[in-house]
């Protein structure tokens, strides 16, 4: 302790709270928050399958509050979100990479495998990240492109997601100040058939159409060839009228 007594409450204060808090054996997970966007969970959906609260996902993600987050909680992220440690505690891009080729024809297994695919989802996610940085929603860089693919319109995206073509329009704008939500999201990728990260980011990567989450969903709303139908009936109705 000091023998200056000036300092001596100053000085307790900060080794109790800041000077031993570095010396946690925890981590910091800079990489945390575009793992759960390529996994399209939200912050409560996370927490909820790691077993924790939603304040403490959106701690460690906070890039202001510098919080570590435990050899046991990062354990259970990498297991959740299918990504190695790497992944979460590098902020920047894994360029070197264990691709399939490189393993000279050696079987690896499903998780493997599943994690050498997301790491490939996290890089894009991480590469355009000034998108969504210090944001609550996420803007869609490759929603239009996505939606132009599958030959829909605005009208027919919006009501098979069971919004409004409005809504459709400014997240499709490229600077657009509004985002969606995980739900959001899912909802898209089930109904375009794409993964989240096809929707999140611009790039122009192209993929082969990929089914994500469970079989169509009624719920979703009508398909595109239903609406194609209708609408040309009602125009040959309205014709014969």
């Amino acid at each position: 302790m000091p023998k200056d007594k000036r300092f001596g409450k100053t000085w307790r204060w900060r080794d109790r709270y800041i000077g031993r808090y570095w010396q946690h054996p925890g981590e910091l997970v800079p990489g945390l928050k575009p793992c759960r966007l390529a996994a399209a969970l939200s912050e409560r959906d996370l927490a909820d399958l790691v077993g924790t609260s939603q304040t403490t996902i959106n701690d460690l993600e906070s890039p202001l509050r510098q919080i570590k987050a435990h050899p046991h909680i990062i354990e259970q992220l990498c297991q959740v979100l299918k990504v190695w440690r790497e992944d979460l505690t590098n902020p920047e891009a894994i360029e070197n990479m264990t691709s399939l080729d490189e393993l000279g024809g050696q079987t690896e297994s499903g998780a493997e495998e599943d994690k050498a695919e997301r790491r490939r989802e996290v890089n894009r996610i991480k590469n355009q990240q000034w998108r969504w940085y210090l944001r609550k929603s996420v803007p869609l860089g490759g929603l239009k492109a996505c939606r132009l693919e599958a030959g829909l319109s605005q009208r027919e995206l919006a009501q098979m997601v069971g919004t409004n073509q409005t809504t459709i329009h400014q997240l499709e704008k490229e600077y657009a100040s509004r985002g969606a939500y995980m739900q959001t999201i899912r909802k898209l990728a089930e109904v375009l058939e794409v993964r989240p990260v096809d929707l999140i980011c611009s790039d122009p990567v192209k993929k082969k159409r990929h089914t994500f989450g469970a079989a169509p969903n009624p719920s979703l709303g009508p398909s595109a060839e239903s609406l194609r139908t209708s609408s040309e009936s009602s125009h040959h109705a309205a014709g014969s009228g």
